[in-house]
């Protein structure tokens, strides 16, 4: 992977695909460092790659301009093995020595849907547990009778972070996010992404309406207590379900705000249960939460809106600008005014003008 002197200090991930590769899964794994460098400032740098270079069609017959391959070059931090249709493509013998070559000098192993297949050619499928896209499980374990073939979205194995799906692709890119700038970061990648956790919820008449200040409060704690149903689609748990209906709560009141305790009340809970469960979750505590939620609407009502300081601050539950500017400041490294300078600039044309600037 061609590094240029500028991205050196960068993480960098070398996306190597096949003819016929999953785009969606693919894509789903990249958009989330994009979306970090974004929110976070830039930290991750990543390269298309193929094994001639040029135009690569996916399975579904778009084209992704990939530059060429090099085994001769030093390992990336990350090297993404994007295959589906044809993962023999990337069976090559000095492509293979390359896999093996930079696996031993650390680089962090990910396959996507079919990747794992690429890994056995090369004679690292020995140990361990990975999966592939569910139609080929089966022949994965025949072929490779010592490893665990597992029916999960994505695994987590020290030879290799495997995806068998677009949305495995994108919790393995979240986990990695987490792993470097923490779960907090985590979490404000997805919401970017896909909304505020548990948003599904919050389209419920029912429930916008219990939402809203001075709803009457045995109907507001009997809509936030989902169904079986509803809890499971929220991550699969009560405590994900909990998080998600704690986190509605605190986005209807961004500008009045509500304590904790009284949060905990009106989900019904003790404070100690609540506290839990944001922690189960990898975010710390609800207090801490609240703040980043806070935070990410004051950003977006600086960039897209041109209010006045004092009514931002308003808007985000701070009495004061002065204030509001400290907290955001502590936050972000910013103050609000750069944010919203900052924000007038496309975003890969601020990464230009740091260079030559």
């Amino acid at each position: 992977m061609s590094i240029s002197s500028n991205q050196r200090d960068l993480i960098q991930l070398c996306i190597l695909a096949a003819p016929s590769f999953n785009l969606a899964a693919t894509t789903a794994f990249v958009d989330p460092f994009r979306v970090a460098n974004y929110l976070f400032g830039r930290r991750y740098a990543w390269a298309f790659q193929s094994v001639g270079g040029g135009l690569l069609q996916a399975s579904n017959t778009a084209e992704l301009k990939t530059s060429g391959f090099d085994p001769a070059a030093p390992g990336p931090d990350f090297l993404v093995l994007s295959t589906s249709w044809s993962p023999e493509a990337l069976a090559r013998p000095k492509l293979l020595a390359t896999i093996r070559r930079w696996a031993r000098a650390g680089t962090r192993l990910v396959t996507i849907d079919t990747g794992a297949f690429v890994l056995g050619a090369a004679g690292l499928l020995t140990r361990g547990q990975v999966t592939v896209h569910p139609e080929h499980r089966q022949s994965l374990a025949e072929l490779y009778p010592t490893i665990e073939v597992l029916d999960q979205r994505w695994v987590d194995d020290p030879l290799v972070l495997s995806c068998a799906s677009g949305s495995g692709a994108f919790d393995c890119a979240l986990a990695i996010i987490a792993t470097d700038l923490g779960a907090i970061a985590r979490e404000q990648v997805r919401d970017y992404l896909l909304g505020p956790a548990g948003d599904g919820i919050a389209s419920k008449p029912a429930l916008a309406a219990s939402l809203s200040p001075g709803a009457d409060e045995g109907k507001a704690r009997s809509a936030l207590r989902p169904s079986v149903n509803q809890a499971s689609g929220q991550g699969g748990s009560d405590s994900d379900a909990l998080v998600a209906r704690a986190q509605h709560l605190m986005l209807a009141h961004l500008e009045e705000l509500i304590s904790i305790p009284d949060l905990a009340r009106r989900l019904d809970i003790h404070q100690r249960a609540l506290e839990r469960a944001f922690k189960a979750a990898g975010m710390g505590a609800p207090l801490g939460r609240y703040l980043d939620l806070r935070l990410g609407r004051a950003q977006e009502l600086l960039t897209q809106t041109s209010l006045p300081m004092f009514e931002v601050a308003l808007a985000c539950g701070f009495s004061s600008s002065g204030h509001f500017s400290r907290v955001f400041k502590r936050h972000f490294g910013l103050t609000p005014t750069g944010h919203r300078q900052r924000g007038k600039v496309a975003f890969e044309l601020r990464f230009l003008s740091e260079k030559t600037g």
